[in-house]
């Protein structure tokens, strides 16, 4: 018999047929469609099984499904039969989908380090400039550098990019105001951890102003958080640190955002990397324009910053907002949403270890206990709410395959919002 094998070079997807449309079995990762290889393999595969049989076609098509590796690796290696013209050899999907989550998720975990150690050097920086002039210098030096790696990428920007982008660069700037003044109040670590209150916020908020069905797990784990909070910001006795308050100010609206970019960019057609370009930019112009209401301290700040300063504001500008911003959008393609935000999920553990080890702090026990309740919550409620989305009959996996000739080399097209902190 005669097998014909259709490979589409997706990560991971092979389309397997016996010579009619119906035996075709697909198995499909929603990934953009890159090229078309077409292969034919003569005798190299046998059944003996009557064709008379009748449910030899279904007997067929299972052994297909379970040779699917194995023949894969005979198409791409194998010469063509003779009469026939040589066909290019078919890309090692599998392998080249196995090392590119790997380095994806490499990264995702390099940028939950990075973003760790930001709450240290946002609090070290403190002592030197103030957190308007500290935002336009950070973020002036991360847009730049995305716009000199990414120039293409900027052609084509809309307008709907830019009121999008305006209008959530100025939440953006208001979450990171309110961070970067929280954390100069209180402990690094704690920092870390408030922040990521924002994963449990979103669901709530969800379910509150827009009536969305949300796990039931995300009640008990509501209730796990906030005995995290209480742990954590409660210090010495009854006491609570302004600098809390401030934080867990900023996760809310952080939440918030989230939840107003997803309802607003569903079903429009923007780029997810314009539109936080401009949200980048947005943030470094708030700062400027702040710092304009006290311009003798602010010049003086920047004249009088010392050489270690500058190269802390480097290393955010550059590490923790560009690096982190083209990171997440190489994972976004390589790698699935659920990997990379349970990923994410481990940076108030880097925070916590990176202000231990910097800046000496001591966590006791209730300190311990408390982040970790809280670090629980988040971890849990990423896996829930990916569960949930995986269960949606629009989730990814069902989603219907791009037409060919939708390259995953054009600029990432996404209708959900980015982490806010790029």
């Amino acid at each position: 018999m005669r097998l014909t094998i259709n490979q589409y070079a997706y990560f991971d997807s092979l389309v397997f047929s016996l010579n009619q449309p119906s035996g075709a079995h697909m198995r499909q990762n929603h990934v953009y469609l890159v090229d078309t290889y077409h292969f034919v393999v003569e005798t190299e595969v046998r059944w003996d099984m009557p064709s008379s049989t009748p449910d030899s076609a279904s007997r067929r098509r299972t052994a297909v499904r379970s040779l699917a590796a194995d023949v894969g690796g005979l198409a791409a290696s194998r010469p063509a039969p003779t009469g026939r013209a040589p066909t290019a050899p078919a890309p090692p999907v599998a392998a080249e989908h196995g090392r590119t989550a790997w380095l994806a998720d490499l990264g995702v975990l390099g940028v939950a380090v990075v973003w760790g150690s930001t709450y240290v050097a946002m609090q070290w920086s403190g002592r030197f400039i103030s957190v308007p002039a500290f935002l336009f210098l950070r973020f002036a030096m991360g847009a730049s550098t995305i716009v000199v790696l990414a120039p293409r990428a900027w052609r084509g920007l809309t307008r709907q990019e830019m009121s999008i982008g305006a209008l959530f660069g100025c939440l953006l700037f208001g979450i990171l105001y309110l961070e970067t003044l929280g954390v100069r109040h209180t402990l690094a670590s704690n920092a870390g951890f408030l922040i990521s209150l924002s994963v449990i916020l979103v669901p709530l908020i969800e379910r509150t102003f827009l009536r969305a069905r949300i796990a039931r797990v995300t009640y008990p784990l509501t209730l796990v958080s906030l005995a995290g909070c209480a742990l954590l910001t409660l210090d010495r006795g009854f006491t609570v640190r302004g600098g809390d308050l401030i934080i867990l100010g900023a996760a809310l609206i952080r939440a918030v955002q989230i939840v107003l970019f997803s309802s607003q960019s569903k079903g429009r057609d923007i780029s997810l990397l314009r539109v936080t370009g401009v949200e980048l930019w947005v943030v470094a112009c708030g700062g400027l324009l702040v710092s304009l209401f006290r311009p003798g301290r602010s010049v003086h700040e920047a004249t009088h910053l010392p050489g270690e300063a500058w190269l802390v504001i480097a290393y955010l500008g550059v590490a923790g907002t560009a690096f982190a911003f083209l990171t997440q959008l190489y994972a976004a393609r390589a790698s699935s949403p659920t990997r990379v935000g349970l990923m994410m999920s481990t940076e108030p553990f880097f925070a916590a270890v990176f202000a231990v080890v910097l800046l000496s702090e001591n966590l006791g026990p209730t300190q311990l206990t408390g982040g970790g309740l809280v670090l629980l919550s988040a971890y849990l409620g990423r896996w829930a709410d990916a569960r949930r989305l995986a269960s949606r009959p629009e989730s990814p996996a069902a989603a219907p395959v791009p037409p060919e000739g939708a390259t995953r080399r054009g600029p990432l097209r996404r209708s959900y919002g980015t982490d806010p902190r790029t």
